[in-house]
């Protein structure tokens, strides 16, 4: 999540004798006194794209009218920012009178004012919408601000958001105790809604943010297992309460093992954690099978034969902006008699599911750091090892037995002369080419089986292939999409036209998914006391959870068989428990 930060004022020294020219505008704190306009009076400080009400999407402008104030207490000089709200063109929409304005919409936001003292005590934040003013309902908020979409990863080139703002989001943490605090979310309409009792001690924190289409809400239950909740934008709950929920990030490199700067080198994705790949699960090596959630909230579907994904070799954030674990590859796992056998793919996720339907299987892996990351993996086909960067399927050696490949590698890496580096600069381009090769047949793919929207274009592709994929998935299916298609060309009113179409495909989507969610609580409910044991969770996560538990090896088996058993048996105690959690 990113913070929008607007200072409200900031202190200057200056003398009484400059206060002599009143301003002409409305009412001031009063212990402020003889105000006039600043010399820089008005100062935009963001431009946002945010959602409109009915579906589309629109841009709206914070802008600050700023004066010079005496301060009689004091006898300071103080300049005033009075916040307002404009649309793309300057029409105002939100008076000039406010310290802090957060848009949810184009037609409305949660504001604050200043008050009429110094340090003002128990102001509360209210909406306010056009045509009709402040809301009555006041909000004791201690922090707010608005979720953004990934990570809060700006299009380059413009500071608008690539899918706008999903939500305006308050926490009260005063009194609640154990770390959780009490979360609202203002929908477009602005409405709110409230979660109680969110995070907790150790949980991730925000405790909801937005991944995707989705927020995500994590807490912890009575008996302190961590849950997870997946809302859609309007804060409408579209999944079971589920077990723990993780958001990895997939670096993008490009052909020498560069992560691009700006946004386009990373993709967010949301997964759920299910059963231990690891014979022993206190010794994490492959870790969890993970599930992808893909944007809408729902599971993604798996490859024939797939049953989850781990991270090739993942690696701990240690970063404020980008607090999430990483990896560079991902592996798609599929059961066999008495072990489990994997693909690997260096992208995302989504692509990796893709590729796994024809892609080289293996069946064990090595890891070493050194050199940025070595794998050593055995190929299910002939038996033999291949040593690979971590960020690159090219086979920089091979052989029949793992150490002896791995430490060939290794003292080349070492050797650091002309001739290996000449070596190495002939197998990357031949990799590169190769590469490309291997997108333009799963891009083919994906295009012709309808999962386009699973992949990721980039320069390879034609500006008529971008456009395409923009038209079909929006330009804010991935970070830095919309300054990709304005490289190739792409007019900005065709950009915008996709966005706003985006935008009104998701609330349609959205909506309807309510509905039918509501009618299956209604069903659910009337069905409670006929059969007690009757599952409730929605869509494709039964067939999701019940895939994750399919067991791979012996142990893997039971933990699954365990895993599945005690939710099935703990969702209906859990069910009347998530109504208050969302």
């Amino acid at each position: 999540m990113r913070w929008m930060t607007i200072s409200a004022a900031a202190l200057v020294c200056l003398g009484a004798s400059l206060w002599s020219e009143p301003a002409q505008a409305g009412k001031f704190p009063d212990y402020l006194k003889r105000c006039k306009k600043s010399q820089n009076f008005l100062q935009e400080r963001g431009s946002y794209s945010v959602p409109a009400v009915g579906g589309g999407a629109g841009i709206v402008k914070i802008v600050a009218q700023q004066y010079d104030c005496f301060e009689p207490a004091s006898r300071l000089g103080t300049l005033l920012s009075l916040l307002g709200m404009t649309d793309a063109s300057g029409k105002e929409i939100v008076p000039f009178k406010y310290a802090r304005i957060l848009p949810f919409s184009t037609t409305g936001a949660v504001v604050i004012g200043h008050g009429d003292e110094r340090y003002p005590q128990g102001l509360m934040y209210r909406t306010y919408i056009a045509g009709k003013g402040e809301g009555k309902e006041r909000f004791d908020l201690q922090d707010v601000g608005m979720l953004q979409p990934d990570n809060g990863c700006a299009s380059e080139g413009t500071n608008t958001t690539t899918r706008g703002v999903s939500a305006v989001i308050g926490e009260l943490f005063y009194g609640v105790g154990k770390g959780k605090s009490h979360v609202t979310l203002f929908t477009p309409e602005g409405k709110a809604r409230k979660l109680e009792y969110m995070g907790g001690d150790d949980m991730p924190k925000p405790a909801v943010q937005r991944v995707g289409d989705v927020l995500l809400a994590r807490w912890r239950d009575e008996q302190g297992v961590a849950r997870s909740g997946i809302l859609d934008l309007d804060g409408r709950q579209i999944a079971p309460v589920l077990g723990n929920a993780v958001v990895w990030q997939s670096y993008v490199r490009d052909a020498d093992g560069n992560v691009p700067r700006g946004c386009r080198g990373t993709s967010n994705d949301l997964f759920i954690e299910g059963p231990s790949l690891d014979r022993d699960p206190t010794y994490k090596f492959y870790g969890p099978l993970l599930a992808l959630v893909g944007r809408d909230g729902q599971p993604v579907p798996l490859p024939p034969g797939a049953i989850g994904l781990f991270p090739v070799v993942p690696v701990e954030s240690a970063s404020k902006q980008q607090p999430n674990p990483g990896t560079d590859m991902w592996a798609v796992v599929f059961p066999n008699e008495d072990s489990f056998e994997f693909t690997l793919h260096v992208g995302t996720p989504s692509e990796a599911l893709l590729a796994a339907e024809t892609a080289p299987r293996y069946s064990t892996m090595w890891r070493s750091y050194a050199h940025g990351g070595l794998i050593t993996v055995r190929a299910v086909a002939d038996g033999r090892w291949r040593v690979m960067r971590s960020y690159s399927t090219m086979v920089l050696a091979e052989g029949t037995d793992a150490e002896v490949a791995f430490n060939g590698v290794k003292a080349r890496l070492d050797k650091e002369g002309a001739a290996m580096q000449q070596e190495l600069a002939a197998a990357r381009a031949r990799y590169a080419a190769e590469q490309l090769a291997v997108h333009r047949k799963n891009w083919e793919a994906a295009r012709t089986s309808g999962r386009m929207c699973s992949y990721r274009v980039s320069g390879n592709n034609t500006r008529e292939e971008i456009e395409e994929y923009i038209n079909a998935c929006g330009p804010g299916n991935f970070a830095g999409l919309e300054q990709l298609a304005r490289e190739k060309g792409m007019p900005e009113e065709a950009i915008s036209a996709a966005r706003n179409e985006e935008w009104t495909r998701a609330t349609a989507n959205a909506k309807a998914r309510a509905s039918w969610e509501e009618q299956a609580r209604v069903e659910r409910q009337r069905n409670a006391n006929k059969d007690p044991g009757a599952s409730y969770y929605p869509g494709q996560w039964s067939a999701a959870i019940n895939a994750a538990g399919i067991g791979v090896t012996e142990s893997i088996k039971k933990s699954g068989e365990n895993w599945l058993e005690q939710r099935q048996k703990q969702y209906n105690a859990d069910w009347q428990r998530s109504q208050r959690a969302y």
